[in-house]
């Protein structure tokens, strides 16, 4: 069964805690990272208070300390990582090459 984890996961030790789980069941293990620049986070938490519409209690002051904690990744996850750029308001492109990557690293058949 495929399962994806939802969080943060800034820490390196957190990442790797779920790695070791991955290999203990022979599962494919994979690191999705969506990046966006800092103006484009800021101004969608702005957006997002000012509409008033969203159950997260996320704003620019919580966006900067997650900034300050974050633990890049280490030369051994990059190999298990995609990235999807996320700017702007367009959402995700799903027909990103991105996508593809990361259903080849999880072993999922698309077709």
């Amino acid at each position: 069964m495929t399962v994806i984890v939802d969080a943060s996961f800034m820490k390196e030790g957190n990442r790797t805690l779920f790695h070791k789980l991955a290999q203990s069941r022979s599962v494919p293990f994979a690191i999705a990272v969506i990046a966006a620049d800092m103006d484009s986070m800021k101004q969608r938490l702005l957006e997002r208070k000012e509409r008033d519409d969203d159950a997260s209690d996320a704003d620019v002051d919580v966006l900067m300390k997650l900034q300050e904690e974050w633990e890049p990744l280490t030369e051994a996850e990059k190999p298990f990582a995609v990235e999807f750029v996320n700017e702007g308001n367009t959402g995700f492109d799903i027909t990103s090459s991105a996508w593809h990557a990361l259903y080849d690293k999880l072993r999922i058949q698309t077709e």
